[in-house]
């Protein structure tokens, strides 16, 4: 987050480029969140019935976040 800071930190104006990577990850952390309520939701038998499915979907959104992260920069888990 702090490099995101860092680029738009005291700017009248973002560039374009800048305000669609800003969106993109915005879009992508409310799926993340949207995902995360809905297995909330979940009873302990139906996650474990489909934990298989959850698991390509958790890596789905841990490569989505990765992208988004990448265009400012931003390293989600250190090489």
């Amino acid at each position: 987050m702090h490099a995101i800071i860092n680029q738009t930190h005291h700017r009248d104006h973002v560039s374009p480029e800048l305000e669609h990577n800003i969106e993109h990850l915005t879009e992508t952390l409310r799926k993340i969140h949207g995902y995360i309520l809905e297995q909330s939701k979940k009873g302990k038998i139906s996650r474990f019935l489909r934990s298989a499915d959850d698991a390509a979907e958790v890596q789905q959104y841990n490569e989505e976040l990765r992208h988004a992260l990448d265009l400012f920069g931003v390293r989600l888990f250190p090489s």
